[in-house]
């Protein structure tokens, strides 16, 4: 689970002003005195700059080169042997591919994943398939050492690559009946492991953790963790009857480029009885949903990029910010727009901080009046310093921010140019100005 807590740092003088609640550890320079307009957009254009400069498309060269490489020459190959020899154990698992390609097409509708009765497990399961280039397909090859499953191919420079995938931790099988007799069953492994190496280098590792009360829905815990190359993605997810919260972080190599918190500390959900089937524990739900809505209380978000800017939201209440939304129905035309004002800046408050509790900007709705003489609700940025507000358009214009905005599209294109999959699929170098 991330944590996000407060943490002295050399810098600036230390000093506490407005509400900002926990920081994260801070890596970047602390700053506790309200900058202007004008110096916050510098700093702001600074961090953003430093982000885009962690990233180095050489660093994933390889990795994206090989992924081509794999997805172009082996993409048409026949699953049929692997598919036989797990007497179709892991049918979704190698069906996902041709699934996805169906409801894209329209041949098949998203819930016909769940009509076909199967079983599996990752629990002492072992096999290498390797791939027949003359026959096009995947073929038994034996039986590793260890409880997990191979496939073994060679890129189309004839380099040894491999996807492996295994379980660890302790097993729990999940098993539920439908009303007209399909049954839903697996062996489920408290931890997933899938790698994918090119020789000795390891490109691809990808590490799923759950804890699912799947029996009775009323506890979930469940991580993942993806790194292609130096670049990671993890998330963390925990929630429960009565609270829940949710943890996202982006990491380039060590460095933690960008973190995101959301929690509900007050919510109530409605466990699944062993006695229901899922169709009435769904229906139990609709028939309450307004009630259970009622039950939300706040709501707090944090998003922290290179542990230097954080932006933080609150909702005080959610189900009472829910039953004014509601309310808004009575209103039409300018009364009403004025009314979301109302009701956003009376039930939510949010800042923007580097590394202290010194709040230097919030953003507020305010009325606005477009071309056409009719009134909106529009988010501007409100100051502390001098307590002037820019609307959203007006602070982030494209004439100052246009150095960042071409050091993205580099940034962009660079990627784009060495996957030639990923550039056929774009149409070509993309243009943000």
């Amino acid at each position: 689970m991330m944590s996000f807590t407060s943490c002295e740092q050399k810098g600036k003088s230390s000093g506490k002003d407005d509400e900002g609640g926990n920081t994260p550890a801070a890596t970047g320079e602390v700053i506790n005195e309200k900058l202007s307009p004008e110096d916050n957009k510098e700093h702001l254009m600074k961090i953003a700059k430093q982000l885009i400069g962690k990233f180095n498309t050489a660093d994933q060269k390889a990795a994206i080169k090989m992924a081509d490489d794999l997805v172009q020459k082996y993409q048409e190959y026949s699953w049929t042997g692997v598919e036989n020899y797990f007497e179709n154990k892991y049918e979704p698992i190698f069906s996902m591919p041709r699934y996805a390609a169906d409801v894209a097409a329209g041949r098949k509708s998203p819930a016909s994943f769940m009509e076909t009765v199967y079983t599996f497990s990752f629990a002492n399961d072992k096999a290498i398939f390797e791939a027949d280039d003359n026959e096009r397909r995947w073929v038994y090859a034996g039986t590793p050492t260890e409880d997990c499953v191979i496939l073994r191919c060679t890129d189309s420079n004839g380099k040894k690559c491999e996807a492996k995938v295994w379980g660890e931790g302790t097993t729990k099988t999940a098993e539920f009946t439908y009303e007209d007799g399909r049954t839903w069953k697996g062996v489920l492994p408290s931890k997933v492991i899938f790698t994918l190496k090119q020789g000795n280098s390891e490109y691809v590792r990808v590490t799923v953790e759950q804890d699912v009360d799947i029996n009775k829905l009323n506890r979930v815990h469940f991580d993942a963790t993806v790194k292609v190359c130096n670049i990671q993605w993890i998330t963390n997810v925990n929630m429960d009857p009565t609270s829940g919260s949710c943890a996202y972080k982006i990491l380039y190599g060590n460095d933690e480029l960008i973190s995101a918190m959301f929690n509900l500390p007050s919510y109530q959900l409605i466990a699944k009885e062993s006695y229901q089937d899922y169709e009435d524990w769904i229906n139990q739900y609709s028939s309450q949903y307004e009630y259970l809505i009622s039950q939300i209380g706040s709501a707090d978000a944090i998003v922290d990029v290179l542990r230097s800017v954080q932006v933080k939201v609150n909702v005080n209440n959610f189900g009472t910010a829910y039953e004014q939304f509601k309310q808004l129905d009575y209103y039409s035309g300018v009364a009403r727009e004025q009314a979301l004002c109302n009701l956003i800046n009376d039930n939510q408050t949010n800042g923007l901080y580097y590394n202290s509790e010194t709040k230097q900007a919030e953003v507020q709705m305010t009325m606005s009046q477009d071309y056409y003489g009719d009134y909106y609700a529009e988010p501007v940025l409100y100051f502390m310093q001098d307590g002037s507000t820019y609307a959203f358009e007006q602070y982030f214009d494209n004439a100052f921010y246009s150095e960042l905005m071409q050091m993205v599209e580099d940034l962009a294109n660079a990627y784009i140019k060495i996957s030639d999959l990923l550039y056929n699929a774009v149409g070509g170098e993309v243009h943000f100005n």
